[in-house]
């Protein structure tokens, strides 16, 4: 007598099997999508800092004249920005997304804070 099988849906089979296909490929365009913002911040970074590295970041290297107040505050709110988008885009790559969550509602109430409001410190 021959051996039995125990009764397999073929057709159930080749859908999870599917399914774990479109998981998988999903799961590796996330990750490479979570990459690309992590390497556009890092370069936005990069180009800042060679862009305004001489001018800004090393002035007082290439030159004695100070900048004025609100041109220094311009640099550092800038700065700070990019920066916080490099730590944004690292935050969802690394899946914590609760620490995103506590330094947008930081981030916000900084930006909105009137304190820093270009018009009150320009001359």
């Amino acid at each position: 007598m021959p051996a039995s099988f125990p009764d397999v849906d073929v057709a159930a089979s080749v859908d999870v099997a599917r399914r774990d296909v479109q998981a998988g490929l999903a799961t590796r365009r996330d990750r490479r999508r979570k990459r690309f913002f992590v390497y556009v911040a890092f370069a936005m970074l990069v180009v800042i800092a060679l862009g305004f590295g001489r001018s800004f970041y090393l002035r007082p290297i290439f030159t004695d004249r100070p900048l004025p107040a609100y041109l220094i505050l311009h640099g550092a709110v800038m700065t700070a920005w990019y920066l916080l988008f490099l730590a944004q885009a690292l935050r969802v790559q690394r899946h914590r997304v609760d620490l995103l969550r506590k330094l947008g509602g930081l981030c916000s109430h900084w930006t909105l804070h009137p304190s820093l409001d270009p018009g009150e410190v320009a001359p």
